[in-house]
Protein backbone atom coordinates (compact mmCIF):
# COMPACT_ATOMS: atom_id res chain seq x y z
CA UNK A 1 0.00 0.00 0.00
CA UNK A 2 1.29 3.74 -1.16
CA UNK A 3 0.49 5.53 2.30
CA UNK A 4 1.59 8.67 1.16
CA UNK A 5 -0.43 8.24 -2.00
CA UNK A 6 -3.03 7.39 0.63
CA UNK A 7 -2.76 10.74 2.84
CA UNK A 8 -3.29 12.71 -0.52
CA UNK A 9 -6.01 11.06 -1.91
CA UNK A 10 -7.59 11.58 2.11
CA UNK A 11 -6.86 15.43 1.65
CA UNK A 12 -7.50 16.15 -1.75
CA UNK A 13 -11.13 17.34 -2.18
CA UNK A 14 -10.99 18.83 1.47
CA UNK A 15 -12.46 21.62 1.78
CA UNK A 16 -11.39 22.62 5.24
CA UNK A 17 -7.63 24.35 6.31
CA UNK A 18 -8.06 24.16 9.61
CA UNK A 19 -8.27 22.42 12.61
CA UNK A 20 -10.55 19.66 12.26
CA UNK A 21 -13.34 18.63 14.37
CA UNK A 22 -14.17 15.29 16.83
CA UNK A 23 -15.79 13.77 13.89
CA UNK A 24 -13.21 14.02 11.63
CA UNK A 25 -10.88 12.71 14.24
CA UNK A 26 -12.69 9.64 14.55
CA UNK A 27 -12.77 9.18 11.07
CA UNK A 28 -8.98 9.38 11.12
CA UNK A 29 -8.79 6.98 14.07
CA UNK A 30 -10.68 4.55 12.00
CA UNK A 31 -9.32 4.88 8.44
CA UNK A 32 -5.70 4.09 10.34
CA UNK A 33 -7.32 0.95 11.22
CA UNK A 34 -5.99 2.03 15.09
CA UNK A 35 -7.29 -0.27 18.49
CA UNK A 36 -9.62 2.80 19.80
CA UNK A 37 -9.39 0.64 22.98
CA UNK A 38 -6.02 2.12 24.09
CA UNK A 39 -4.90 5.11 25.25
CA UNK A 40 -2.51 6.94 21.95
CA UNK A 41 -0.61 10.28 21.59
CA UNK A 42 -1.01 12.05 18.11
CA UNK A 43 1.90 14.02 17.02
CA UNK A 44 -0.22 16.48 14.68
CA UNK A 45 3.12 17.95 12.74
CA UNK A 46 2.85 20.27 9.39
CA UNK A 47 -1.03 20.33 9.60
CA UNK A 48 -1.82 24.31 9.90
CA UNK A 49 -2.40 25.42 13.19
CA UNK A 50 -2.16 22.49 14.71
CA UNK A 51 -5.13 23.63 17.08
Amino acid sequence: MDYLQLLVDLHLDGKRQGPGSTIATKLAVELAMLNKNKSIKIADIGCGTGA
